[in-house]
């Protein structure tokens, strides 16, 4: 685009007080939208890796932990 061209824009919103319209570019041509951008990770994420015995380890410390909670409450 260039000063002076023609465009085919849309009005998002006009403000009657202060005659200022919101215009768009993207809702009328697909060429001026975002392409849809990858999340791409300076440091590459190593996969997590699931142990054998899952949750069972927090399954048997919480109701350790849930005591401890109540004691401190009390």
């Amino acid at each position: 685009m260039h000063i002076n061209d023609i465009v085919k824009v849309k009005v998002i919103d006009f403000d009657h007080s202060s005659n200022h319209a919101k215009l768009s570019l993207k809702a009328v041509d697909n060429r001026f939208r975002r392409k849809d951008k990858k999340l791409v990770y300076k440091n590459p994420r190593k996969p997590i890796v699931e142990t054998p015995k899952g949750f069972l380890p927090l399954a048997q410390a919480m109701e350790e932990w849930l005591k401890q909670g109540v004691m401190e409450e009390n």
